[in-house]
């Protein structure tokens, strides 16, 4: 059968893979900024759109009705306009608590949208670190036998994983290594 690869250790080149995780992150995080700055704006424009306009509506029907008590005469326009106050009291408080729970509603979008932008960025970090091994760990790996080719020394056959890179530069790696065994150059 074959031996899986197990990972003992996350960051086998430190620096080239915070640099490759840097270059993945960044380009995400801005372009999440900017996405939600965008999305974010545009929703709280339209709240407040929204808000204006509703308190417009109240504030006309309110004209108009302080007109028609300028110009009621007589019982029935007081009654009239009592009605119509009564109904303009309970739209406007039905308006300000669907406006209310709209701003709720958007308060927690936000709140999720920041969440999911989170929690993709450390997904994004995370398989930068998972993709940067498929660099890091051969050019490790090749380093290493380079020094134990230096010493003489005798090295196992060399394999990378499907997924890693550099196999070319490993396949010339082994010839040379079969070439110096067959030299008798390596103990």
């Amino acid at each position: 059968m074959f031996k899986l690869f197990r990972r003992t250790q996350y960051f086998i080149h430190p620096s080239s893979q915070l640099k490759y995780i840097e270059m993945a992150v960044i380009p995400a995080l801005l372009l999440s900024f900017i996405c939600g700055f965008f999305l974010i704006t545009s929703g709280d424009i339209f709240l407040m759109k929204e808000k204006a306009q509703i308190f417009g509506e109240i504030a006309s029907l309110q004209e108009v009705m302080q007109r028609l008590s300028f110009q009621g005469q007589g019982q029935k326009p007081g009654e009239t306009i009592a009605v119509l106050d009564k109904r303009l009291a309970i739209l406007q408080n039905n308006l300000e608590m669907e406006y209310f729970s709209m701003v709720q509603q958007w308060a927690k979008t936000k709140m999720l949208l920041s969440f999911l932008l989170g929690v993709g960025l450390l997904f994004s970090g995370f398989m930068a670190l998972l993709f940067s091994h498929r660099v890091a760990g051969p050019i490790c790996r090749l380093k290493k036998i380079a020094e134990m080719f230096t010493q003489g020394k005798d090295i196992p056959p060399i394999k990378f994983r499907t997924q890693d890179e550099f196999k070319e530069l490993a396949d010339i790696f082994e010839k040379l290594r079969v070439s110096l065994k067959s030299k008798g150059v390596l103990k």
